[in-house]
């Protein structure tokens, strides 16, 4: 054999490399298209593929792009009979697991034992995808990553929803807040509101000197000038039915 051959150690070596690229485990990936009917999503893979140059000189490697994966399973958080549906965008970043032998016959039926139909291992066409993969540049904002709460809400700051320990449920929100779906067409009143115009009447009645045989006149005059100007009691962003 001359020195330029490759040695049997070469020939594993190379045959050990070429068999790890062909095993796909877990790996970042960016979605080009989500469709939410069917929860399924294209997904560019973000890590490029080390291979070597030439099958003879390995030391010598050349980097290639993984093919875009069309119809990725996208796996929301669900169990128990409750879910949340993430609005997945296209350019969200997710986290692609490959599972270690076809899914697709399983996914089409009842979720009983099946078997694989697609008997490759690890294979691109075995992915799935967990959103929440992101960079540590696009970290959640510490004021939204309190420790001791379950935090609910959008990057953009458009609505929060805080649960806290102690069973408190707070809502930051500037838009409406609407309880009993789309049913609910009317503000909820307000106490403080509400307060306030018992508080007006109250002081109507016991401010009122009788007068006699005025059939209620004098009351009338009162409370026309006390209510003069119409006080809602509505709140102003809290809707219900």
């Amino acid at each position: 054999m001359s020195e330029d051959s490759p040695d049997i150690l070469d020939v594993l070596d190379l045959f050990g490399e070429n068999l790890l690229n062909s095993i796909h485990t877990a790996m970042p990936g960016r979605v080009e298209r989500y469709d939410p009917a069917t929860q399924r999503a294209d997904v560019q893979p973000l890590i490029r593929r080390r291979i070597p140059k030439s099958d003879t000189d390995r030391r010598e490697w050349v980097y290639e792009d993984l093919p875009l994966i069309p119809s990725v399973r996208v796996l929301h958080p669900r169990g128990g009979g409750a879910f949340v549906h993430l609005p997945i965008a296209t350019g969200d970043t997710v986290l692609l697991v490959f599972c270690e032998i076809g899914i697709g016959h399983w996914e089409a039926g009842d979720g009983s034992i099946s078997d694989a139909g697609d008997e490759r291992r690890h294979h691109l066409a075995h992915a799935v995808a967990i959103p929440g993969m992101y960079p540590a540049s696009r970290n959640i904002p510490s004021v939204d990553a309190n420790a001791s709460e379950l935090v609910i809400g959008f990057e953009s700051g458009g609505a929060r929803v805080r649960m806290k320990p102690n069973g408190d449920v707070q809502i930051d929100t500037t838009g409406t807040i609407t309880l009993a779906g789309a049913a609910a067409a009317q503000f909820m009143a307000r106490a403080d509101r509400v307060d306030a115009e018992l508080a007006r009447i109250r002081n109507v009645l016991t401010g009122w000197t009788p007068v006699p045989n005025d059939g209620g006149l004098a009351l009338k005059t009162t409370a026309t000038t006390a209510f003069s100007s119409a006080q809602s009691t509505a709140a102003d962003q809290v809707k219900g039915t």
